[in-house]
């Protein structure tokens, strides 16, 4: 599980990989691509590629959203593919407390 501190930026990547014919798997683009953070505190953001600018393409099925996280404790992120690869995962990281007031 990745750590993080109270004020960096998680730079959150996926691979999205559809099977061929043959049954080996392939990086392959979704037809949307869903982000999903929830903090601490439950609260939820939401991104949709291509519609919100913070979901990044970076090359065929490789995405990123990179997000300043702000609450120390657990977090999760979730990616989702629709349309042409439908697919999904979850992964969790912790942001560490700060020892200073404020960070």
């Amino acid at each position: 599980m990745a750590t993080y501190d109270v004020g960096d930026t998680a730079r959150l990547r996926c691979d999205f990989k559809a099977k061929d014919d043959n049954g080996h798997e392939r990086l392959a683009d979704p037809t949307t691509a869903v982000f999903q953070l929830r903090n601490p505190n439950n609260g939820i953001t939401t991104f949709t590629y291509p519609t919100d600018s913070e979901v990044v393409r970076l090359s065929l099925g490789k995405f990123k959203v990179e997000q300043v996280v702000n609450i120390p404790g657990k977090w999760t992120h979730r990616w989702r593919g629709t349309g042409a690869v439908a697919t999904a995962g979850e992964q969790e990281f912790t942001v560490s407390k700060s020892v200073f007031p404020n960070p």
